[in-house]
């Protein structure tokens, strides 16, 4: 699974803090249809607690072709006052209300900083049990290759 996330830096638990999934891959979906390399999903998380208090918003896309083809892709988030519009070299894949009237307002207008991640199995895959994980086999090694990162204000 490989993820661009960004996490609130407002010394509050999450999802308190809020999170954006700018970026996540090798979901179980993906998966089971063959379309890890073209799947990707976009969310958002808030709330007051990590139970019953946890608000997520999702969006699955498909995009024309891999984004494992060895090349550099862009991904973007667009963050204004009213929303966050995530896109993928240019295509825009969803804008999620941020806005006052949003209910969601409190957790998206605070200082967030950026994450990435690459893990190997894990309950976003479906594969919890380390003997069905079929990546990685016989000592490979897996990369993540990051060009470059900029933030405008």
């Amino acid at each position: 699974m490989a993820g661009i996330l960004m996490m609130g830096d407002n010394n509050k638990p999450w999802p308190q803090c809020g999170e954006i999934d700018i970026m996540e891959m090798g979901e179980h979906g993906g998966i089971a249809s063959g379309t890890t390399e073209t799947q990707v999903n976009t969310a958002i998380h808030y709330g007051t607690d990590a139970g019953t208090g946890h608000r997520q918003e999702y969006h699955l896309a498909n995009v024309a072709s891999s984004l494992q083809d060895g090349k550099y892709h862009t991904y973007s988030l667009d963050w204004n006052e009213n929303t966050l519009t995530i896109a993928i070299d240019n295509m825009t894949l969803h804008s999620f209300d941020i806005s006052k009237d949003s209910g969601r307002y409190d957790y998206f207008h605070d200082n967030f900083y950026v994450l990435f991640n690459l893990a190997v199995g894990g309950s976003f895959t479906g594969i919890t049990n380390i003997n069905d994980i079929t990546a990685l086999k016989d000592g490979e090694k897996v990369n993540m290759y990051i060009d470059w990162v900029k933030i405008f204000y």
